[in-house]
């Protein structure tokens, strides 16, 4: 995913049974923070989705970066 910030809104609003449905998500991270959205949120989003995320530019947690997350 490369969608410029939509990340948040689009994972935040996906329904648990379509994550279900995904194995793999490679995106980009961006910092939306003045939009209300952070890291911590969206990674516990996909966490409760059974998604473990892996940063291949910066620590986990980190905005700005590139996620591989698999379940």
């Amino acid at each position: 995913m490369d969608c410029e910030g939509a990340e948040y809104e689009i994972l935040l609003n996906t329904p648990k049974h379509i994550l279900d449905k995904i194995s793999i998500i490679n995106m980009e991270l961006h910092d939306m923070s003045t939009q209300g959205y952070d890291a911590k949120m969206l990674l516990s989003h996909l966490a409760a989705a059974g998604f473990k995320p892996e940063c291949t530019t910066a620590d986990v947690g980190s905005v700005n970066a590139i996620y591989y997350f698999t379940k």
